[in-house]
C-alpha cells in the first residue's frame, strides 16, 4: 500500500465514523480530489470548506492532508489520490459488512427457562 492508499484508508475510516454510510452518497463517475464540489466533502457535505467546518477541520491543513482529502503542495498527485479514494470506495461497496445489531444470538426459548434447575 502506497502513502496515497494509505492516507485514502485513513480517510475512509474517520468518515465512517464522522458520518456513517458516505460511502453511498459518492459518484464516483465525478470524483476528483482536486476539486472543492466533487471532492469526497464537496460530495457528501456540499462543498469542501462547508465539509472541513462541520468535521471541525478547518484549521488543520495537516490532519486534511494525512486524511486525504487533500494533496497538500502537490497538486500533480491529485490524479492519483483520487484514484486512491476510487479504489477504497469499490472495496468498502463490493465487501459490505452485515451491521452488527442484524447479528443476534438467538433467544433461549421460554420452555427451557421455565424448567427448574437442579442443585
Amino acid at each position: 500500500m502506497n502513502s496515497l492508499e494509505r492516507r485514502a484508508a485513513r480517510g475512509a475510516a474517520f468518515m465512517d465514523r464522522e458520518q456513517p454510510g458516505w460511502e453511498n452518497h459518492i459518484n464516483l463517475a465525478t470524483l476528483d480530489i482536486g476539486d472543492n464540489k466533487f471532492c469526497i466533502l464537496g460530495q457528501c457535505c456540499g462543498e469542501y470548506n462547508e465539509g472541513i467546518q462541520r468535521l471541525c477541520l478547518a484549521y488543520r491543513p495537516q490532519m486534511q492532508y494525512g486524511l486525504g482529502f487533500i494533496a497538500g503542495g502537490k497538486c500533480y498527485q491529485y490524479p492519483e489520490l483520487t484514484e486512491a479514494w476510487i479504489r477504497e470506495i469499490i472495496f468498502r461497496l463490493v465487501h459490505k459488512i452485515t451491521p452488527a445489531k442484524a447479528i443476534q444470538k438467538p433467544k433461549r426459548s421460554a420452555v427451557r427457562r421455565m424448567q427448574p434447575t437442579h442443585s
